[in-house]
């Protein structure tokens, strides 16, 4: 690979990596605000 190809190559996991942990972090921030709710509501 050319040097051009490394970089955007290494950029674009970095951005990949990024997103993961943007997803799993969404993930469990929603799994605990719902958790939340439910025992504000129901018990």
């Amino acid at each position: 690979m050319s040097t051009e190809a490394e970089k955007l190559y290494e950029e674009q996991t970095k951005t990949y990596h990024g997103f993961l942990q943007l997803a799993k972090w969404s993930a469990i921030i929603i799994a605990v605000v719902l958790i939340g709710l439910y025992f504000g509501f129901v018990a």
